[in-house]
């Protein structure tokens, strides 16, 4: 049995194909709105159960933070604003200038 299968699905599950093996399946229920509300729980019950395992698949990755001081070759811990360009570097504005990171080195322009 599958994880997160509750026992009222396959309690659902088995009295659905009993019923759909009888010759008259809207006629087991005194009208068929009653009919059509047992349908309506079998085919939701089918839905949750065969997307929930689908779910993780589209969770969030991870994020991943790493933080850049002066030690790592900022010219100023105070940012005042950042920019990501088309080709990836960062520019990063400090009280000392404007910083460029391409990921491995930097380039530092002073006013």
């Amino acid at each position: 049995m599958r994880s997160g299968v509750s026992k009222a699905y396959i309690y659902m599950l088995a009295k659905f194909q009993y019923y759909l093996r009888h010759p008259n399946f809207f006629m087991l229920y005194k009208n068929k709105i009653s009919a059509g509300i047992v349908f309506f729980k079998l085919i939701l019950c089918t839905v949750i159960f065969l997307f929930t395992p689908c779910s993780r698949a589209f969770a969030q990755q991870q994020a991943y933070f790493n933080n850049l001081t002066q030690k790592d070759g900022l010219s100023n811990n105070s940012v005042t604003c950042f920019f990501k360009d088309k080709t990836g570097y960062i520019w990063i504005g400090t009280e000392s200038g404007l910083n460029l990171y391409n990921g491995n080195s930097w380039k530092i322009y002073k006013p």
